[in-house]
């Protein structure tokens, strides 16, 4: 269920919000009213596009949640993901960070996502928040298509992060 809640906050803002041009981070940042929990998520667009489930280009995007249900780093991805295995979860995902060595880790895939939770989700964003370009493979139905982020910002996004208390 935890999954399926991190996965909508933050796919809820990335279809909701009109992004802007890539590399400029959407930032939501919400108390509240009732309870006054607070709720934070960030979104930056690909530099460039994937072909997408019908066969258009579309942009990717980046997303990272800290809210009461915990923190959640999340990739949307326009094509299908494609599993190994229909019953597993996880999916492995590919990434570079500037010019270093290609890295690869497992992470939870639905239809049009892949996401990691909590402190590997956390560890994600750490890693990530000292670099200014990431290319990220995730397999799809297209074989596996690539797309390049400008992380510019990203290292606001977890100062931001850290200080939170997610779930």
């Amino acid at each position: 269920m935890k999954i399926a809640i991190a996965l909508v906050c933050v796919t809820a803002l990335w279809a909701t919000t009109a992004l802007a041009d890539p590399g400029a981070w959407q930032i939501e940042d919400k108390t509240s009213a009732l309870d006054g929990a607070q709720s934070y998520a960030a979104i930056i667009q690909s530099d460039d596009s994937v072909t997408n489930i019908l066969g258009q280009p579309e942009k990717a995007t980046v997303g990272f949640s800290c809210n009461r249900e915990g923190f959640a780093a999340n990739i949307h991805w326009p094509d299908f993901v494609q599993k190994e295995d229909i019953d597993d979860l996880n999916v492995t995902v590919v990434w570079k960070l500037d010019d270093g060595k290609p890295m690869q880790n497992a992470w939870i895939a639905t239809t049009n996502a892949v996401a990691q939770l909590g402190r590997n989700g956390l560890l994600t964003l750490k890693t990530w928040s000292v670099g200014h370009k990431l290319v990220v493979r995730v397999p799809d139905q297209h074989g596996g298509q690539e797309v390049t982020f400008s992380l510019d910002g990203i290292a606001d996004v977890y100062t931001t992060v850290s200080q939170r208390n997610c779930g």
